[in-house]
């Protein structure tokens, strides 16, 4: 049977996942409030049906509802919703720091289900983490891991509290990335290469590590991956030692990764 799913916010992620959800042929009503972003959508979306007011919505004519909003909109919106969502439905978030146990208190229904996806969702290659709490039946559970599956790599964490971690590392991920490669690329330029060239050649490093990745031994380690470019005594070995004494690079990151999760942490507290 076909989910009937209501994504109720489409922004920049829900616009993501309409697109592929639309894609796989899944059953779709969109509530979209900003009036002007309505419309572009549905320009984009001839089949689908979108709305601006979720009180002409019949929320229990769908099988799974994903809340997909600005902090500050949700508990109004979890409200409104509270009396009309079924034990037979599941309520999905992508509200980041708006914990279970504070939409159970407005919601009254067990099915609830925390979820970030990155950026990467665009092109189905999202790290995605999932929690719901134990009581949650095996058939609910699996039919929210399919629907998000399309969307890349998905983790089913066993502590809600390993989402503010899963935040920092994998939904910040592609920022750090893209640091990196502007990085390389400034490097690149001080050294007289062109915007243009230096760019370009960077990209190729990242599609070329990509493409070799895709065609290893996927139990290949990375650090033995590393000794295949950094032959002894050479120039690479020597940048390498550099940047790992006294653990320096691998600190660094982790005291970045460890300072967002904190600061996960502390909107969680803040918003609940």
């Amino acid at each position: 049977m076909n989910e009937k799913i209501l994504l109720i916010g489409c922004g920049n992620l829900g616009n993501l996942l309409l697109k592929t959800w639309l894609d796989r042929k899944k059953e779709i009503k969109v509530v979209e409030n900003n009036l002007s972003a309505k419309r572009r959508l549905i320009k984009k979306y001839l089949n689908c049906e979108f709305y601006s007011d979720l009180s002409k919505v019949k929320i229990e004519d769908f099988n799974i509802v994903v809340l997909c909003v600005k902090p500050n909109d949700s508990k109004k919106i979890i409200k409104a919703i509270s009396g009309s969502l079924k034990k037979t439905q599941c309520f999905v978030s992508l509200v980041a720091g708006l914990k279970i146990k504070s939409i159970y208190s407005l919601l009254n229904n067990n099915n609830i289900f925390r979820i970030m996806p990155n950026i990467f969702a665009s092109v189905n290659s999202s790290s995605t983490a999932i929690f719901c709490n134990s009581s949650v039946q095996k058939n609910f559970k699996n039919k929210v891991e399919k629907l998000f599956e399309y969307i890349g790599k998905t983790i089913w964490l066993k502590k809600e509290n390993d989402l503010d971690f899963f935040t920092a590392l994998y939904g910040g991920g592609p920022a750090y990335i893209f640091s990196f490669l502007d990085i390389l690329t400034r490097i690149s330029e001080e050294k007289g290469l062109s915007h243009e060239n230096s760019r370009s050649l960077v990209l190729e490093l990242i599609f070329g590590t990509a493409n070799y990745l895709k065609n290893i031994d996927k139990k290949k380690s990375f650090n033995s991956m590393l000794k295949i470019v950094a032959s002894r005594g050479g120039t690479t070995e020597e940048a390498l030692k550099h940047l790992n004494k006294r653990k320096s690079f691998f600190n660094l990151i982790n005291s970045a990764v460890k300072k967002a999760s904190l600061k996960s942490k502390k909107i969680s507290k803040i918003f609940d």
